[in-house]
């Protein structure tokens, strides 16, 4: 499951894009519309899980799970 995450130095995997997209899209959303502020950027969740740790954030609230394809 770690390794579904790591990536040299670009977003070559579908669910690391898509995940970057989310958030980047609630990042802007929350200081340029005033939108609520995401779990993930309230609690300060790391771009990348430790092993064994389940995902939050926009991968948890519906989008594409590790090693799916969307």
């Amino acid at each position: 499951m770690f390794n579904d995450y790591v990536e040299k130095h670009g977003l070559a995997k579908k669910v690391n894009q898509r995940d970057y997209t989310i958030r980047m899209e609630e990042f802007f959303d929350h200081h340029l519309r005033q939108a609520p502020m995401p779990a993930w950027m309230a609690s300060g969740i790391p771009y990348r899980p430790q092993p064994g740790v389940t995902p939050k954030g926009p991968v948890a609230a519906g989008g594409v799970a590790a090693g799916e394809e969307p």
